[in-house]
């Protein structure tokens, strides 16, 4: 089976913390034009992928960006027809939307609209980009909203939700705190604590602060990571103590409404990336498909698609300098990278010895001892104390990374 990642890099004008494949649609003449031949080019793709994996089975499906909806509803919805056509869905587990509240009236009307075309789904997962509820951090970071609008957008989901859908909320720890360890006035932080106490949100995903070259505050913003890791435990453990269970490091769930696609990611499953930048994991068999006569030590395959408009629309669609292709011990870090992510860890520990320092044994040892990892069943995880300090658990593991 295959997951499909279909990335749309339109906004209407670009975070500035992002670093992402995107084009600001406030900066393109002949919107409609280009946007028209961005939705042309990927038909074309899902058909050239269809040939060869005709009629494969699809596990789960993620529309992410970018701003999807900036491709228009119609667009869309002849997407995933197309898709309808090409490949068996029948049993498809979960199709995903990356929405932003604005303008709120359009995000509803598409909620609305897809609920009722397309209610035979099994699952139909909504991630909203909400980031902040912080006036101040709204406006610096160039969202198009603030507070008082994503309110007003939250309560009137409440009327959009039906048995299949899941609503997910995405924010981020940007490490606003004052000298008293606040984020919020008081005002926002009840309203807060008593949206997630509700239960209306199925999950949270809640991320820390990072910066990276191609994102504006990269070169002009100094983060306080001690600020943002406070931010993120002090919404981290309302989440908790709401009785959400975190699955994933930056994941949390009511039981049984975690990310489905996520976990492809994190658990290794196969996916392909259609559209501009998106990136595919493919093991040996299906990559041969596309690939022809690897060489037989490769067992797995990550590649990207061009990030050159001209090239895509064209479409060729494959960046030839991002194609990697994966030995057995590749293989081993990537899975040991990702196992530890999620909750559920890693079988036969063991198994990994070979991309692992020599003194592996007393590190898992000590950390077991401290409360960080622990193993039961032959399967050794994180608690949740070891998840807050992931990166530097790896660290201690890894030969390289």
């Amino acid at each position: 089976m295959l997951s499909l990642y279909i990335h749309i890099p339109f906004c209407k004008k670009k975070c500035s913390y992002c670093d992402f494949f995107i084009a600001p649609v406030d900066k393109i003449d002949e919107k409609k034009t280009f946007i028209g031949k961005y939705n042309k080019s990927l038909l074309n793709q899902i058909d050239y992928y269809s040939k060869i994996f005709a009629n494969e089975k699809i596990k789960t499906i993620y529309f992410g960006g970018g701003t999807p909806l900036l491709l228009g509803k119609e667009n869309i919805f002849n997407i995933i027809n197309n898709l309808l056509e090409n490949f068996d869905l029948s049993n498809c587990e979960e199709i995903n939307f990356e929405l932003n509240p604005d303008p709120f009236d359009e995000v509803l009307d598409f909620i609305d609209s897809f609920n009722k075309t397309y209610f035979n789904f099994f699952r139909i997962r909504y991630s909203f980009g909400i980031q902040s509820l912080n006036d101040e951090v709204l406006k610096y970071t160039n969202r198009n909203y603030y507070y008082n609008t994503l309110i007003s957008f939250i309560r009137t989901l409440t009327d959009y939700k039906q048995v299949n859908n899941v609503f997910n909320f995405d924010f981020i720890a940007f490490g606003a705190i004052d000298d008293f360890g606040n984020w919020l006035p008081d005002y926002k932080k009840k309203f807060l604590s008593d949206f997630i106490f509700s239960g209306f949100a199925d999950s949270f995903s809640i991320y820390t602060l990072e910066l990276f070259p191609g994102s504006v505050m990269y070169s002009n913003y100094t983060s306080n990571n001690e600020k943002v890791y406070q931010e993120f435990d002090n919404f981290k453990k309302i989440l908790m103590n709401s009785g959400y269970k975190r699955y994933e490091i930056s994941n949390f769930e009511i039981s049984g409404k975690r990310s489905l696609h996520n976990m492809i990611y994190w658990n290794m499953g196969q996916y392909l990336g259609l559209g501009m930048g998106a990136s595919s994991f493919l093991y040996r068999d299906y990559a041969d498909q596309i690939f022809k006569k690897l060489n037989t030590e490769i067992k797995a395959v990550r590649f990207e698609n061009t990030k050159n408009w001209k090239f895509f629309f064209e479409n060729k669609f494959y960046d030839y300098k991002n194609i990697f292709e994966m030995k057995k011990n590749d293989l081993l870090v990537d899975k040991f990278f990702m196992g530890l992510r999620t909750k559920e860890g890693l079988q036969n520990f063991e198994k990994f010895d070979d991309v692992l320092v020599e003194n592996w044994q007393d590190i898992k040892k000590e950390l077991e001892i401290n409360n960080f990892m622990k193993t039961k069943d032959g399967r050794t995880f994180l608690k949740s104390k070891g998840m807050d300090v992931y990166n530097d658990i790896i660290s201690k593991f890894l030969k390289y990374i």
